[in-house]
């Protein structure tokens, strides 16, 4: 398209330069095909233009739901994982079986110390978003 266009554009002068008044009723046809030609290219990239924009946003679109189902899928599965992270520590754990070092606060000291780092990690994050308004 472009080099067709680019030909013609170095044609227009040379063809007008002939069209005096002479030779404009030989030429005045090849002219006016030439008008013909650049606008029917004019009208050929604007339709691709108009392609190229659908398929954008087609793709934009499979994309979103694409990740709308990964969303869901995560938020369904996160419970468990964080559930079975904690219980694949070698710490004492409320129901699990275990001798620890770490008896300050008691029995589970070192899973309330697990659970406070998640608490301050979670609200860190929390105020982050709030702060840069993603809710």
């Amino acid at each position: 398209m472009g080099s067709l266009k680019k030909i013609l554009e170095d044609a227009t002068p040379a063809i007008n330069d002939l069209t005096s008044d002479n030779l404009s009723r030989y030429y005045g046809n090849i002219t006016k095909t030439i008008d013909k030609l650049r606008d029917n290219i004019e009208e050929a990239k604007d339709t691709i233009e108009i392609y190229k924009d659908t398929d954008y946003i087609v793709s934009s679109d499979k994309t979103n739901e694409i990740l709308a189902v990964l969303t869901i899928v995560f938020t369904l599965t996160i419970p468990a994982t964080v559930i079975g992270t904690f219980y694949g520590m070698n710490i004492i754990l409320p129901g699990g079986i275990g001798a620890d070092s770490w008896n300050f606060w008691g029995q589970y000291t070192t899973f309330f110390v697990i659970v406070g780092i998640s608490l301050i990690l979670l609200l860190s994050m929390f105020l982050y978003f709030k702060f840069k308004k993603y809710f």
